[in-house]
């Protein structure tokens, strides 16, 4: 039947897609004499430490010695990296058919930076195991599969095994379909793509075990049941290949009969919305949380279809005439009996979770009657993912030629906050073989045991080891003097004792109920000794407190209040901390006004003991208690990284470029790690150093001020500044946000869309590695710094102090003249 599984592409954090590679290209492997030589098959580098920095370290010392010996085996240094060496938790796995693109991933693994050609993360213990997912149609695309029958000889006595299965039931070539042979079918055929598709999982499946992957569960989507039912052991590939040969021929026939169609609506929303219809169109499908697929008669389909537009839901007819999962498979009841005529299921090695029943089924349940259900019943995918979730799965593996229900996956792992991830296998024409070898390093860096002899040639002999000399582990200094947290007084010497509540945010100590009004008063004490964080961010060589710190203020003080939404901040002047001692923070938020919104603002006064010290105002905004209407992020696929079609940009010089024009930014300030482009609008990926603590803050003021910095690379940082071209140019600095909402908290790693942007304003939105939503942002506003600004904030009174100054100047023996008033005369 029909792609009904949904679209979606496998998204994951600390990750990238593979890299960009010449899927035709079959030179002889490299000798390293040259570094554009095209390696073949292509190289996967897998490095490892126990710590980020140890692992930086680790590919920097691997990079020196990949450049001192360019004559040195690319191949052979892979073996001995990804079976002859310890694997710690800290992972870096750099990929490539060229020996620059290896030394170029090592450069990016050294600095920290995404690179489209590594693949790092964090391994877990205990990760035994993944749920192998097979989808139904949609996946399929012309010369998939192509690539690994001619390079793995797994894959290609697999598929092998499958066209000699399906050859009885057939009329046609498997392997000329899939070699797409003159006069062969083609894949829009129900009765060709859904067999084809079949065989294609399965050998994918079949090269997933070589490589030492082996599923812990198994669960299908429709026809995709069928090659799960195959890999659990529960059908033997003959049976499974004469049921889905049988079964795509009878949905053929059913072909002018009915419509599909998917909604972006939970299964409960859609079935309210299609009672007008109801005995006409039913629920075929419940794939995600917010995924559902209707089927049913033609006309009611396309009903449905404008009546959801009218409620703004973008729901789409899917391009079949035909309506499985309803009562229209009735009318093939007899054919689908032949297909699953003499069937005799096993109880199967694999656990099997069935999307007819939402939850575990024993293989030997998979009788005739079961497959007629798989396709007559509506398909309870997302109850299924539930139950794996339940029973305790965190790894998704989607077996496929494209990634179909991978982001079906994540919605439910990220609706049920489940500590899980969903990947796939391959990508629509994409390098196969680089793809299964990104997919294989994706599971590697998470924990999950990978058979690296299998995709590497032999294991790599201890005589090879020595006689490449390959860097060993590097020596790690760690330091153990205790930093000050920065956490406010009350909160150490205990906030009860002094009346107040402590206000858990790192830049204040304390929160106090106002006796009179439902205002709340928070106060802190800052400075670059006691957050040294903060002295990372200067402008002209002067310490500035960053505009993104009053945005969480304002966030942190609003939740507390219940009025978590900022609908507008302003920046009123800049707040210098001093290069010794600190300033007292007051953080205010009033009662609500008629319009039901807080006034929330922040005072500042330099930390001394004279009582008269004045308060200055820096920030002054509004907040209330509802989310802004709609999401930013609507305008970009977070779930696709980079985005299709944006163009990388060059952040090499990014921070040298800004001290250039005034912003002296330090490390815990350089976050950008990679960025794109793509029709003015800039995508970034952001992190913040290891080590940086998060606790305190709703999101850490340095990893949001760095999703700015991406911004300079599209225009001038100081354009619209009114300057003449030969004068001064002045910092731009946020000091207007509008409409933020703050949807996750303690992140240290963005994925950044800037979009809109002009001289003076943007719209942000950031999510995490999966796609999830952080921060949203409708407007932040940038202007100038004045000129004298920073200045006239540094002149206050505390620097004018009594005191007697000694002079060491030697009195001089000179002739002095003076005049008496009342005599006539002058005495010398």
């Amino acid at each position: 039947e029909a792609d009904i599984s949904g679209t979606g592409s496998a998204s994951d954090s600390e990750i990238a897609s593979s890299p960009a590679a010449d899927a035709g290209s079959e030179a002889e492997p490299d000798t390293g004499a040259d570094s554009d030589t095209i390696t073949s098959p292509a190289l996967a580098w897998p490095i490892s430490a126990r710590s980020e920095a140890a692992l930086r370290d680790q590919a920097a010392r691997l990079a020196d010695y990949a450049s001192a010996h360019p004559h040195a085996d690319a191949a052979s240094i892979g073996r001995i990296l990804a079976t002859a060496r310890t694997h710690f938790s800290r992972r870096a796995v750099v990929l490539g058919r060229t020996r620059a693109e290896l030394e170029a991933g090592l450069e990016a693994v050294r600095t920290d930076r995404a690179a489209a050609n590594v693949v790092s993360g964090r391994a877990v213990e205990g990760m035994a195991g993944c749920v192998f997912v097979f989808p139904g149609q949609g996946s399929q695309w012309a010369g998939m599969g192509v690539r690994l029958f001619a390079d793995s000889e797994v894959f290609r006595e697999r598929m092998t095994a499958c066209a000699e299965a399906l050859a009885p039931h057939v009329d046609w070539s498997l392997l000329d379909v899939l070699h797409g042979v003159p006069g062969a079918p083609g894949l829009d055929r129900d009765d060709v793509v859904q067999p084809v598709l079949f065989a294609m999982m399965v050998s994918l499946a079949g090269l997933w075990e070589s490589a030492g992957v082996r599923p812990s569960a198994v669960v299908g989507h429709s026809q995709g049941e069928i090659a799960a039912a195959c890999v659990s052991g529960a059908l033997s590939l003959k049976q499974a290949a004469r049921l889905v040969a049988v079964r795509s021929k009878a949905v053929a026939s059913l072909a002018g009969t009915g419509a599909m169609a998917s909604a972006p609506a939970s299964a409960e929303q859609v079935r309210a919305w299609l009672e007008p219809w109801a005995g006409r169109i039913g629920v075929a499908a419940v794939n995600g949380p917010a995924s559902t697929v209707v089927s049913g008669d033609a006309d009611a389909v396309r009903e449905f279809v404008e009546a959801c537009r009218e409620r703004d839901v973008r729901a789409r007819q899917i391009p079949v005439a035909y309506a499985s999962h309803s009562p229209h498979v009735d009318r093939i009841g007899d054919q689908v009996a032949e297909a699953a005529a003499g069937i005799e299921p096993h109880a199967g090695q694999v656990p099997f979770f069935s999307t007819v029943t939402g939850g575990e089924l024993g293989g030997e349940a998979l009788d005739g009657g079961y497959w007629f259900a798989n396709l007559r019943e509506p398909v309870l995918f997302d109850d299924a993912v539930r139950a794996l979730i339940g029973a305790g799965h965190r790894v998704f593996l989607e077996v496929s030629a494209h990634p179909v229900l991978t982001m079906s996956v994540q919605e439910r792992l990220d609706a049920d906050d489940a500590d899980a991830v969903a990947l796939g296998t391959l990508r629509r024409d994409e390098d196969e073989q680089v793809q299964f070898l990104t997919a294989a390093s994706r599971l590697h860096v998470r924990g999950l045991p990978v058979r690296w002899s299998s995709l590497t040639d032999p294991a790599a002999t201890a005589d090879e080891a020595e006689r490449l000399g390959l860097p060993t582990y590097p020596f790690e200094r760690q330091r153990y003097w205790p930093q000050d947290s920065g956490g406010g007084a009350a909160g150490r010497v205990g906030a009860p004792a002094l009346g107040v509540t402590a206000a858990r945010h790192a830049l204040l100590g304390a929160m106090v109920p106002v006796a009179e009004g439902d205002t709340l008063l928070f106060t802190g004490r800052i400075g670059a000794r006691t957050q040294p964080w903060l002295a990372d961010h200067a402008v002209r060589g002067t310490v500035v407190l960053p505009g993104t710190a009053y945005l969480d203020l304002a966030l942190h003080v609003g939740r507390h209040a219940g009025y978590g939404h900022v609908e507008e901040l302003v920046v009123q002047a800049p707040l210098v901390l001093p290069e010794r001692g600190a300033v007292q923070l007051q953080a205010a938020v009033t009662a609500p006004d008629a319009d039901g919104r807080r006034t929330f603002t922040v005072h500042a006064r330099p930390d001394t003991e004279a009582p008269d010290q004045p308060w200055t105002r820096h920030a002054e905004g509004r907040l209330t208690a509802d989310p802004a209407p709609g999401n930013p992020a609507d305008a970009w696929d977070a779930q696709e990284w980079p985005p299709r079609d944006a163009q990388p940009l060059d952040v090499s010089d990014l921070y040298s470029t800004l001290a250039d024009h005034g912003y002296d930014y330090g490390p815990c300030f350089q976050g950008v790690r990679a960025a794109w482009t793509r029709g003015g609008d800039v995508f970034a990926e952001i992190r913040l150093p290891e080590g940086t603590a998060t606790g305190g803050f709703g999101i850490h003021p340095a990893l949001l001020d760095a999703s700015l910095h991406a911004l300079v690379l599209a225009q001038d940082p100081t354009a619209g500044d009114g300057a003449d071209p030969g004068a001064e140019r002045l910092p731009r600095l946020p000091f207007c946000w509008n409409e933020v909402d703050l949807h996750a908290t303690d992140a240290t790693v963005l994925r950044v869309a800037i979009t809109g942007a002009t001289a003076d304003t943007c719209t942000l939105t950031a999510t995490d590695p999966a796609g999830a939503p952080v921060v949203t942002m409708e407007e932040l506003r940038l202007r100038p710094m004045a000129a004298g600004a920073l200045a006239a904030a540094s002149a206050r009174d505390d620097v004018f102090t009594v005191g007697w100054p000694r002079i060491t100047a030697p009195l001089a023996a000179a002739p002095v003249s003076f005049a008496l008033l009342e005599a006539e005369t002058e005495t010398e």
